[in-house]
């Protein structure tokens, strides 16, 4: 039986967005391959002998081959769908400076087909998503913190290296533990052993912000407890307590501080660590390579936070906010695993260039072994818990298994750490994770699904799509025609005087009366556009949102006077002036097997639950017929799948012949 035309039942008909529900994982992965092997050789890049005197090798452009068979193949004759990737390296004889160069295979790496999935000894298989805490800052309530007297402290998260605490007890000293099992560091004697030597100095760039609803200063309290008086003191005061074995010299302690804080290899904030830092100090300048490190700068702001947090000046994080936790897709996945194979390369050629003189012939492939960068690639692709068989029941299962999401895997959660408050649905979770999709049993709200138009950003944090509400007219931004037939809102006055009155048409008379009168803007009715916006919770947080449900012409003006809208974790009913963002589809907080399911918000969400895990257990038909009753997303789900062909361009079927290829 076919369908001709669906009648659609809805009250207010929205307009599908063009999405590929596969771009996350293709996106990642392009990633990998654009730059991946780049910055992971990046921070092995120059290997020298262990002298520095003789050797030096870098390895320059990586280049990738083509595939060696097609997907196809690869599933039917049992192996893997990869591509070769060379190396460039260039070898130095520093004594003689005699230089050689060669290409090196590094390396065959498994490729991503246009399905989103790789095949691995004729098996396909998929990269599920982890969701971890994300690197940068964190201001949370301290362990210290009693009924009576709440204190806070501030977490320093790299993305590699050891996570610093920087806290405040009850008496106002702050500190530092930076090493385990030794003595806590004041924070005030590590300002001084950072170059800030006087106590002058240290009030001058914290005084400003010690001041709140608490009577006490925190920097006078520290301050009492300093034992030291200048940097120098500070140094070996710092040293004393963290290597109380060792004889102490300047050098050595200075040495010793640049190594916990600014060795690239001890304490790496990375692109998304400098990014969140940045938006949680307040800095706006653009992030360079050279800023995915600590800097003096950002120890001096973090003690600033610490000081405003506890004098209630500064909110406390939401810990299960997604602003706080972030995708990780299978370029950061495969380079992690990448990166120890690196390493132990490295370490390799080291030994290797030491058993050879400066006299002897030696080229780049006596020195590179690459067998455990191939060894690294072989265990992620093999074994690593978040390579998945891919679900193959039926073509929704498939695309289920793409757009899954868990906390657990290497650097995650163990279901049996994770509390009620990781797994519990969050405001934040709107628009971007399902809240109904998650499985029955001990990993509930620890596996999620994506909801269907969310994107993933640079970042890897979770974007949800609004169309924007424009409610004002700005003279000196907006164009008059962008307002063909919008309407003022209320009366425009000025010194009691009447510019415009409200209900009458934008027209250019009107505009240059308001600017005339020295106006920037004046409210028109507000209306709904076809810009989409991506925001990220974190954003989301400073804006009122209303539901796709809010009636409009067809112009998009709203006609509603009042209407509910989400304000962070807040719902309120404003008037519609208010209104900054509009909802693009009631189903946009769905997950696919949600979104497939006929009045599932009418529903009760442990039955669409079932009904959503059922449709991926359903059997596929040899002729398959479209449901009597549908959401309009089941064609989206068929072609998400890749198992539908399309013509790659537009076009008129001429002729079809079997029997020609």
């Amino acid at each position: 039986m076919t369908i001709s035309k669906r009648v659609n039942l809805t009250k207010n008909p929205v307009a599908k967005i063009e999405i590929d529900f596969l771009e996350a994982q293709k996106k990642f992965f392009r990633k990998f391959m654009e730059e991946g092997f780049e910055e992971l050789f990046d921070e092995v890049n120059p290997v020298s002998d262990y002298t520095g005197m003789n050797w030096e090798i870098a390895f320059e452009e990586f280049e990738w081959g083509k595939e060696k068979i097609s997907f196809r193949d690869a599933q039917l004759l049992g192996q893997t769908y990869d591509a070769p990737v060379h190396v460039n390296v260039k070898l130095l004889n520093k004594k003689t400076g005699e230089i050689k160069k060669q290409k090196i295979y590094l390396c065959d790496m498994p490729l991503m087909s246009d399905r989103a999935s790789f095949m691995v000894n004729g098996n396909e298989r998929v990269v599920v998503f982890q969701i971890l805490r994300s690197e940068g800052l964190l201001f949370s309530e301290s362990k210290a913190s009693t009924p009576k007297k709440k204190l806070y402290s501030v977490k320093l998260m790299p993305h590699r290296g050891n996570w610093y605490e920087f806290e405040l007890n009850k008496y106002g000293v702050m500190s530092i533990k930076l090493l385990q099992k030794r003595p806590r560091i004041l924070l005030t004697t590590l300002l001084r052993a950072l170059g800030f030597s006087s106590d002058a100095d240290i009030k001058r760039i914290l005084g400003s912000v010690d001041v709140g609803e608490t009577d006490m200063s925190f920097i006078d309290a520290t301050l009492r407890k300093d034992p030291t008086k200048n940097t120098e003191e500070a140094l070996i005061d710092i040293y004393r307590k963290l290597r109380p074995e060792d004889t102490v010299t300047l050098e050595s302690a200075k040495a010793l501080i640049e190594n916990i804080f600014f060795n690239k290899r001890r304490f790496y904030l990375g692109r998304i660590g400098r990014y969140k830092l940045n938006k949680k100090l307040g800095i706006t300048e653009d992030i360079k390579v050279s800023d995915h490190i600590l800097k003096k700068r950002d120890i001096v702001e973090v003690i600033k936070c610490l000081i405003r947090l506890n004098h209630n000046t500064l909110p406390e994080d939401d810990i299960d906010s997604l602003s706080n936790r972030r995708i990780r897709g299978v370029d950061e996945l495969v380079a992690e695993k990448v990166r120890v194979g690196v390493l132990i390369m490295e370490k390799n050629i080291k030994d290797k260039m030491s058993t050879y003189s400066t006299d002897e012939k030696v080229t780049p492939a006596m020195l590179v072994n690459t067998r455990p960068i191939v060894s690294a690639i072989n265990q992620f692709f093999g074994s690593s818990a978040l390579m998945r068989f891919m679900d193959q029941s039926n073509i929704f299962s498939e695309l289920e298994a793409k757009r899954k999401i868990t906390a657990g895997g290497p650097r995650g959660l163990t279901k049996e750490r994770a509390t009620f408050s990781v797994r519990d649905v969050h405001n934040s979770h709107y628009s971007r994770l399902c809240p109904v999709t998650t499985p029955e049993g001990p990993s509930i709200g620890m596996v999620n699904q994506l909801a269907i138009y969310t994107r993933i950003n640079d970042y890897g944090f979770l974007e949800a799509p609004y169309y924007t509400v424009i409610n004002k007219f700005n003279i000196e931004k907006n164009k008059l025609k962008e307002f063909k037939s919008r309407y003022v809102l209320t009366d425009v006055l000025v010194n009691g005087k009447r510019i415009a009155k409200g209900g009458e048409e934008v027209t250019q008379k009107v505009v240059d009366a308001v600017s005339k009168a020295g106006l920037k803007e004046f409210l028109v009715k507000p209306f709904i556009t076809k810009e989409i916006v991506y925001c990220d919770a974190d954003t989301e947080l400073g804006h009122k949102i209303a539901s796709a449900s809010v009636r409009r012409d067809e112009t998009g003006e709203i006609l509603d006077e009042t209407t509910y809208i989400r304000d962070g974790q807040n719902y309120a009913k404003v008037p519609v002036s208010e209104v900054e963002f509009v909802d693009v589809s009631p189903a946009q907080i769905a997950s696919m097997g949600l979104a497939l399911i006929p009045f599932a918000g009418n529903d009760d969400p442990n039955r669409t639950l079932i009904g959503a895990k059922t449709q991926g257990q359903a059997i596929p038909l040899v002729k398959n017929e479209p449901p009597l009753v549908g959401t309009g997303f089941e064609t989206e789900a068929a072609r998400a799948s890749g198992r539908t062909i399309y013509a790659e361009a537009d076009g008129t079927v001429v002729a079809a012949d079997a029997s020609k290829h």
